[in-house]
């Protein structure tokens, strides 16, 4: 029969400690990535709607009807960001290019 001592057993809880560490730390740093990239890409969406203020009409209307009914200026831009988003995704499902129905109306 094999004997443990008191030292083996501390020796291992440290390393099973050790490891549970490791573990954690590694998924804090994919964690900490993840949210890096978000933040990176929401400033991108968030200059993509700042120019679709500036050069789309139908943004712009938006926009102004918003701000007008109160709401405050990121919650506008940020429901912009998010129809930028819903537009790309349409484009990609679709397979087609953009069409700006905003002329088609009478």
């Amino acid at each position: 029969m094999l004997k443990v001592t008191e030292n083996e057993v501390f020796f291992e809880a440290q390393r099973s400690m050790i490891r549970e560490l490791s573990t954690h730390i590694a998924r804090l740093e994919e964690i900490h990535a993840i949210i890096k990239a978000n933040k990176e890409l929401k400033a991108l969406l968030s200059s993509c709607a700042t120019c679709a203020l500036q050069y789309n009409p139908e943004m712009k209307q938006y926009y102004e009807r918003r701000i007008k009914q109160g709401k405050s200026t990121m919650s506008t831009i940020n429901v912009i960001r998010n129809k930028l988003v819903a537009r790309i995704f349409a484009v990609v499902a679709r397979g087609t290019p953009y069409v700006n129905t905003l002329k088609y109306a009478s």
